[in-house]
């Protein structure tokens, strides 16, 4: 085995020039697997756990509400956990395969301490498996190298840590400028780029990232420890904004494979990712401004809305957009919805920091994650041309398979649709529909067939010849059979496009439908608007014959208190005459009693 012993150095991780998956004469099929989903409910006590969990016999169902949450597992400890998904894990990084795992879920509910416990974490468990695994296959490829001479199997390993917060700015953690004096170091941005790395082309990377080349597990956990230090320098010399609630750590190990021996050459990463929590954020809670606040929870919102968006297989053409939305939904998309194996461990809150409502809509967040598929590629690759045809062939086999189930499948759900409905005119739309699918891939399979056949045919013929050929035979035959391979390809993919076409086609279809169905829904609506424009203009006619009426007698009403009013005055000036007269014969009165008396 080979490990590069030099002090390690914040560089780029040295790769073997090679045909890769972009620049082979050979596609490898792709492979769908759901997104895995984990609960994790070390933070509840055993009691609550079992009331929780009512099923004996199905101890991956979470019931709360009436409702079931069914998740791939659920986990009582975190030993458990990392137990079982520590053996799959492994297994699946040295075949090829890209590993993930993201932490999601409530602020303080345990999802840091989930991966980053230095007693058991996952991080520290997978980092020490990653090595035992290492020490298995280099003894058992020196005991092969005893006994059939000398084929060196090697490992290359590099580490890249970096740290996004929610205003947009990318640290990474192991670079080489960092300093104590200057933790805060210059924001990397991210973009899209068709340099082939990880056997990928196309993803979605951080410039100027640094990858420090490993060379044993101490010297792993001494630079991820280094990472983790300095996350904590920057959000200790930063600012508000740059505080652990509000902030993602992603790390990832890549690992490069070469065995001379099978004519093999993997590669594959192992990535951890630290989301920050659910939590909608007050500026009380973290002391941000009103501006900063809405940025914070309008990056949070648009990371929920591109699972929900992907976890609806409908709205999956116009996916794409969302992943622009953030420079995290970007990085992201090598995970969720890219080739990757991916884990989401969704730690269960304790009741006393999540509110019921709250934890309702955390479970059914993590049921649509579920409903995501990546497209899987293993990530091998042949040192020659027979070898890639070998893996090609392989591949192809695993395509008839996947087809032959799809037939399968199509077949059984035709029969039981049959059974239990009535013959109609809809259903016949839907069997012929069926039938076309089962008809074009029984033709996609037999081309396989026949072309597998073809393939094994050449191998064998190769395999078996032992004339002895010239220099100029042997090249005459490499060049015939890389002109056979660049048919095949062609074959390959204009059969994929024939089918992309027929999914289109049938997408179409399907949109017409939906679309006449939506006229005549809005004829139908428009119809009824019509006639409630027309309800209402025989109303409106109706109040403007009512307020005439209305005016004539307010004007009536008008006149009448303006005559009323005159008489008023007239009886006023009346009563004042009156009392004047009164009061005149009472003197006269008074004057005729005095002179009397007198």
């Amino acid at each position: 085995m080979y490990w590069n012993l030099t002090a390690p150095k914040a560089t780029k991780p040295t790769t073997i020039t090679l045909n890769t998956p972009n620049d082979s004469p050979f596609q490898q099929y792709k492979e769908t697997e759901p997104i895995r989903v984990v609960l994790n409910l070390s933070s509840l006590k055993a009691n609550q756990q079992d009331a929780f969990i009512c099923d004996s016999n199905d101890k991956n169902t979470l019931k709360l509400d009436s409702q079931d949450f069914k998740f791939d597992n659920i986990f009582p400890t975190n030993s458990e956990q990392n137990e079982m998904l520590t053996v799959s894990t492994i297994k699946d990084l040295f075949d090829g395969y890209n590993q993930s795992f993201i932490t999601y879920g409530k602020s303080n509910s345990g999802k840091s301490d989930t991966l980053f416990n230095e007693k058991d974490g996952l991080i520290r468990l997978l980092f020490e498996q990653l090595f035992k695994k290492v020490q298995s296959l280099t003894a058992d490829n020196n005991n092969n190298n005893t006994r059939e001479g000398n084929n060196i199997l090697t490992f290359n390993f590099s580490l890249s840590m970096m740290e996004i917060f929610s205003s947009e700015k990318i640290y990474d953690l192991l670079s080489n400028e960092y300093t104590k004096d200057n933790p805060i170091l210059k924001s990397l941005k991210v973009h899209q780029h068709d340099i082939i790395e990880n056997g990928i082309k196309g993803d979605k990377h951080v410039k100027n990232l640094s990858h420090i080349q490993i060379a044993s597990l101490d010297d792993l956990q001494k630079w991820f420890k280094i990472g983790c230090q300095r996350s904590s320098a920057i959000i200790n010399a930063g600012t508000a904004k740059e505080k652990r609630s509000n902030s993602i750590i992603i790390s990832k190990i890549h690992l490069e494979q070469v065995n001379p021996k099978d004519q093999l050459y993997k590669l594959s990463t192992l990535s951890f990712i630290d989301l920050y929590g659910i939590d909608k954020f007050t500026k009380k809670d973290i002391q941000l401004t009103n501006d900063e606040m809405k940025k914070l929870n309008t990056l949070m919102s648009s990371f929920q809305n591109l699972i929900t968006t992907l976890s609806d297989p409908k709205s999956l053409p116009y996916t794409s957009s969302l992943y622009k939305d953030s420079a995290l939904n970007k990085i992201l998309q090598d995970y969720i919805g890219g080739n990757s194996k991916t884990t989401f461990i969704i730690p269960f809150p304790s009741p006393s920091i999540i509110q019921h409502e709250e934890l309702i809509e955390m479970l059914k967040f993590a049921m649509g994650l579920k409903s995501i598929k990546n497209p899987l590629i293993m990530n091998v690759f042949g040192l020659n041309l027979q070898k890639q045809m070998l893996l090609f062939i392989k591949s192809s086999k695993l395509r008839e398979e996947n087809c032959q189930t799809k037939i399968n499948y199509l077949q059984s759900e035709l029969a039981l649709k049959n059974k239990l409905l009535e013959p109609v005119a809809t259903d016949h739309h839907e069997e012929n529909y069926n039938d076309e699918s089962s008809c074009s891939d029984k033709e996609t399979i037999m081309k396989l067939k026949l072309k597998i056949e073809s393939l094994e045919q050449v191998l064998e013929h190769i395999s078996t010849s032992e004339n002895p050929k010239s220099k100029t035979e042997t090249n005459e035959h490499d060049e015939l059979l890389k002109k056979l391979m660049d048919k095949c390809e062609d074959v390959a993919k204009l059969q994929v496009e024939i089918e992309a076409e027929k999914n289109t086609n049938s997408k179409l279809k399907q949109d017409l439908k939906y679309s006449a169905s939506k006229q005549h829904a809005l004829e139908t609506m428009n119809l009824k608007l019509l006639e409630q424009l027309q309800n209402q203009e025989k109303e409106c006619k109706e109040l403007l014959i009512s307020e005439e009426r209305l005016k004539r007698e307010l004007a009536s009403a008008e006149n009448l208190k303006n005559s009323k009013a005159e008489r008023i005055v007239i009886l006023e000036r009346a009563i004042k005459d009156y009392r004047a007269f009164e009061k005149q014969n009472t003197i006269l009165d008074a004057t005729r009693i005095y002179n009397h008396t007198t």
